[in-house]
């Protein structure tokens, strides 16, 4: 086998394995945003360590801790409001309860809230509009 043909072998193996690997985090989170997607597919081919320091906000998504004998995966604020913001805008935006949660996040986090993530994310799940309603009702309050 010629050195060419064995970089060929490589190559399909390598992408074989990025798209299962793609595949899985599809499987796993269906709603997950392009970005999300590959900061996640990052973290499993590189590593923590090393996709945190190429991708700083990758370290975002690798939020855990320990309680006994099992691993507690921890959502950071900003996700989870992004993500009640979408389900309150597929659900027609008539959601009471989504909405005093939506409220609820951004009174309780207030100033620790990244907005800058916020702002950055909220368009690909095309709900900017209703982030700075949130942000806009959650603070006169």
């Amino acid at each position: 086998m010629t050195p060419a043909e064995k970089a060929a072998i490589v190559s399909g193996l390598t992408n074989a394995v990025y798209e299962l690997a793609r595949a899985g985090i599809r499987q796993r989170h269906p709603d997950a945003a392009p970005r999300e997607q590959f900061l996640r597919l990052a973290l499993i081919t590189l590593g923590p360590e090393l996709a945190t320091r190429a991708y700083p906000d990758a370290a975002r998504l690798d939020r855990s801790c320990v309680a006994g004998d099992r691993v507690l995966h921890v959502h950071p604020p900003e996700d989870i409001l992004l993500q009640k913001l979408r389900w309150y805008e597929k659900g027609g935006g008539i959601s009471d309860r989504q909405w005093r949660d939506i409220l609820a996040i951004v009174r309780v986090q207030g100033g620790r809230l990244d907005r800058e993530y916020l702002v950055r994310y909220a368009p690909a799940l095309g709900v900017s509009a209703l982030l700075e309603r949130a942000l806009r009702e959650g603070a006169a309050d």
